[in-house]
């Protein structure tokens, strides 16, 4: 694609040249200006890639109109065309936010050169800082308008956790939460942030909002949404005009895929064009007769004020339970059509960690953080899931989960999981050690009963083979005391006359794989000595008492 360039140069000669030079590099030349209102409004109407300035225009310094131009227009490249390319003068210009300096009389090469670097770096510039704009369908979206039949219903926990929600359910949409409840704004205590600027530093430039400027205002949080705070100072509200909130909320709108904004319940200029603006408005209520009262007095206001029509506001019932007097079904009757069928539950215990440590994602309630979710879904300000069609260029699978905080996550636990595998397979292994030393002891304890029970000499006996060892009963007692994995290699012997050895193999990992660590136990055997036949009976019988009853 050509460079566009804008000539911003007094000097009727320089600037034919300089047009000359760009034509011949083929080049498109979108104005030539000699003024820097001129200068300025060309730079808002047309798109321009590049623009070149030479000495003084209109009696303003070339460097001072350079930092000014930086400032508003950070993604046009400039460059200087002077009479000499001195390092003093390549230095300021480099300061200034020139991007390079093409010395007098111009030649083709370098003059060709500089447009193009200029010009590439322009796109590129563009590109990055407004990415989000290039994506397709995804920005200019909606604006919602949260506002509160009257104060204390919980219009900016709604508005949060709402926003919140839309961030969460759909990862990588842009989204921007508004604080317009400017004189008492609670976002900057909610969320606990140090960020200072807020919509007066937009006040100034409110005709002029560019990129450069809602980056250095907008807060980014750590929750996946963007944020523009309420000034601190209460009475700054009041230069928030009409004309300046329009100008905000539009800027705001044009870069984001929703924007969700926090009027409150009183009704300013500010607030009513936010609700003149959003795509919808959604007022919140409690159960009970004020908040309800509240909720047709602002609709018959903004009706009014031509600002919103009675059928075109919504309603949220919050903080609802089976215990209070007001129950969802008599709330709807009272405010008649537009309550949404979702309401918000009742429970601040939930919400009391999140609001105290000023971390809304700390809200792990699963009935709150539903219903929040349900209501995103019920506003449809969060794309279905059939509607979001990856990117080709985007990754996916596991190169889509190594992808930001949760992919760190992700990349950090296979780090260390061979350490924690390797840690399992050890105590794994250590009970299984533990588990044949039992084994072993119990097996032994076994045959040393079947010995004593049925003393045997094959124990001592050398020439008995190996097979006719196995059919002695304390051998057989003793392996079928063991489990089919431990009993095919198990070694049991006689050790003297009462000692019964048991050893087994340890396993490696799975039973059934031989390792050549071994474990034993023995146990000892009580043997009397004479067989029960062989022994002198000493009990006495009925026929060894003579008549007079004594011992005969």
């Amino acid at each position: 694609m050509s460079a566009r360039l804008l000539i911003a140069v007094a000097d009727d000669e320089t600037a034919r040249r300089a047009a000359a030079q760009a034509r011949e590099a083929e080049f498109a030349v979108a104005d030539m200006v000699t003024d820097p209102d001129e200068l300025q409004r060309g730079l808002r109407r047309l798109d321009v890639d590049v623009v070149l300035l030479y000495d003084a225009l209109g009696g303003t310094p070339v460097l001072d109109l350079a930092r000014d131009l930086s400032a508003t227009f950070p993604e046009i490249g400039l460059i200087l065309l002077a009479a000499e390319d001195s390092p003093g003068l390549m230095r300021a210009a480099m300061q200034a936010g020139f991007r390079d300096v093409l010395a007098l009389p111009l030649a083709l090469e370098s003059f060709e050169a500089s447009v193009r670097a200029a010009s590439q770096w322009s796109r590129t510039m563009r590109d990055r800082v407004t990415g989000e704009e290039s994506a397709q369908a995804s920005l200019g979206g909606q604006l919602i308008a949260i506002a509160g039949a009257k104060g204390g219903v919980g219009t900016t926990t709604i508005a949060l956790h709402l926003g919140l929600a839309a961030a969460r359910m759909a990862p990588g949409r842009p989204v921007c939460l508004v604080d317009f409840d400017l004189q008492k704004g609670d976002f900057r205590a909610l969320l606990d942030t140090p960020h200072r600027r807020s919509v007066a530093d937009l006040i100034v430039v409110s005709n002029e909002i560019s990129v450069r400027h809602l980056q250095e205002t907008l807060y980014t949080h750590k929750d996946g949404f963007r944020l523009l705070l309420a000034p601190e100072e209460g009475e700054k509200a009041e230069d928030v005009d009409a004309t300046v909130a329009r100008n905000v909320l539009s800027a705001v709108k044009a870069r984001h895929a929703l924007t969700v904004v926090d009027i409150g319940a009183v009704a300013t200029e500010a607030t009513a064009i936010a609700a003149e603006m959003a795509t919808q408005v959604l007022v919140v209520t409690t159960p009970d007769v004020l908040a309800l009262r509240g909720v047709r007095r602002m609709r018959d206001l903004w009706k009014r004020l031509s600002v919103r029509e009675d059928d075109d506001i919504r309603i949220v019932l919050n903080q609802t339970s089976r215990r209070r007097e007001i129950q969802p079904d008599l709330a709807r009757k009272v405010v008649g059509e537009g309550m949404v069928s979702t309401t918000i539950p009742a429970d601040f215990n939930a919400l009391e960690a999140a609001v105290n440590t000023g971390s809304p994602s700390r809200l792990e309630d699963n009935k709150l953080r539903g219903a929040f979710e349900a209501l995103a879904n019920e506003l449809e300000i969060v794309p279905r899931a059939d509607e979001v069609a990856p990117r080709d260029d985007e990754p996916r699978g596991l190169l889509a989960r190594l992808g930001g905080e949760r992919g760190q996550t992700t990349v950090e636990f296979m780090g260390i999981f061979p350490l924690v595998l390797v840690t399992v397979i050890l105590l794994w292994q250590i009970a299984l050690t533990g588990y044949t030393y039992v084994a072993a002891g119990h097996a032994a304890r076994e045959g040393a009963r079947e010995l004593a029970v049925d003393p045997t000499d094959g124990g001592k006996d050398a020439k008995l083979s190996d097979k006719d060892r196995l059919k002695e009963p304390y051998n057989k007692a003793a392996r079928q005391d063991l489990t089919g994995a431990w009993r095919e290699h198990a070694e049991v012997e006689l050790r003297g006359d009462v000692t019964v050895s048991v050893r087994l193999r340890v396993p490696i990992i799975v039973p059934g794989l031989r390792s050549p660590l071994t474990v034993g136990s023995t146990a000892d055997a009580v043997l009397e000595d004479g067989s029960l036949s062989d022994r002198q009976d000493d009990t006495p019988h009925k026929g060894d008492y003579g008549v007079d009853g004594n011992w005969n």
